[in-house]
């Protein structure tokens, strides 16, 4: 806004040029109207909050007053001429910060002084943005999930509950600004996804979270297996591996399982019992006889392999997954 030219201009002119240079800009009439006038500039519009505090330039960590606590709209946002006697102080700090991702983006200070102190703007070294990428909750609508959701797990399993055959998923991301892209297609944080269709073997889900408020696209990707029902009598009755250690106790309803390696073993086989009238086990795509032992499979030190096996009966199949961890041991 203008300035109301006076004995005083001069100084006026000095504390505007001073906070054109923060990223604001102010214009200070003659000092008996002791009113303090301040226009957020144009480009702090990119911070998806601006916070304006008052603090006392004598007792700098004692704080006064809030100025402004918003976005900052178009045009520029004029705050409201602020009555200087409210502070009880005429030596005060300005300081300005923009948020951006829930982050600090921006931080300036301007220090104010009645003449013949000048104002001086001392800019705060405010570390670079951190991508925001991440869920704060995952949640599907029908079955039980594992392992619980936590934002820096990526991998997760649903088992579907009898006669379900499809389900959707709520995602809330941690940054509101945040996309989601949703199995291919555009999902709202806070909103149910669409219905996925679950036939009769395991249906992987993949969901993008990318955030852009570093300036460059960042994206995080979560993986969920989602697991049909066995048909009923369609199922194994024991799972024995040869070395290492199940993550839970092996039951013929429960169908996926992490098997943990043990340190100085890089190879496992499987012995599996399945139900009455069973026609045919595989295991990693190879058949196996009741009561023999599956074929080698070999594990790399410090990689995991997801291994498939299916259990068919006529017409039915019902599917179970072992995922071989050889990262970090046995696990005891």
């Amino acid at each position: 806004m203008k300035a109301r030219l006076s004995a005083y201009a001069w100084y006026a002119l000095l504390l505007a040029a001073a906070l054109a240079y923060a990223g604001c800009q102010t214009v200070d009439p003659p000092p008996a109207q002791n009113l303090l006038y301040l226009q957020l500039d144009d480009s702090l519009k990119r911070y998806d909050l601006v916070q304006v505090d008052v603090f006392d330039r004598d007792k700098p960590d004692k704080f006064l007053t809030t100025l402004w606590n918003n976005r900052l709209l178009a045009p520029a946002s004029d705050i409201p001429a602020y009555d200087i006697n409210a502070l009880g102080t005429n030596r005060f700090i300005i300081r300005v910060m923009g948020i951006k991702a829930n982050q600090i983006a921006l931080q300036t200070r301007i220090f104010y002084a009645p003449p013949p102190d000048r104002p001086s703007v001392l800019h705060d070294s405010v570390g670079p943005l951190v991508p925001q990428n991440w869920l704060k909750s995952l949640t599907p609508s029908v079955g039980a999930m594992t392992p619980d959701f936590e934002k820096d797990s990526l991998n997760y399993q649903v088992k579907m509950p009898e006669k379900m055959d499809s389900l959707n998923f709520i995602l809330v991301t941690a940054y509101q600004g945040a996309s989601i892209d949703f199995n291919g297609s555009p999902a709202i944080s806070g909103q149910a996804t669409k219905f996925v269709k679950i036939g009769n073997t395991p249906e992987t889900i993949i969901a993008h979270v990318t955030d852009t408020s570093t300036g460059t696209p960042s994206t995080r990707e979560y993986r969920i297996v989602v697991f049909p029902t066995l048909p009923q009598g369609v199922s194994l009755l024991s799972l024995v591996p040869s070395t290492g250690r199940l993550g839970t106790e092996f039951t013929p309803q429960q169908t996926f399982y992490n098997l943990y390696m043990d340190p100085d073993k890089d190879t496992v086989s499987f012995l599996a019992t399945a139900s009455q009238g069973t026609t045919l086990v595989t295991i990693d795509g190879l058949a196996v006889f009741q009561g023999q032992q599956s074929q080698v499979i070999t594990v790399a030190k410090g990689t995991t392999d997801t291994i498939p096996i299916t259990v068919h009966r006529g017409s039915d199949v019902g599917y179970y997954q072992v995922t071989l961890d050889h990262t970090q041991g046995s696990h005891h």
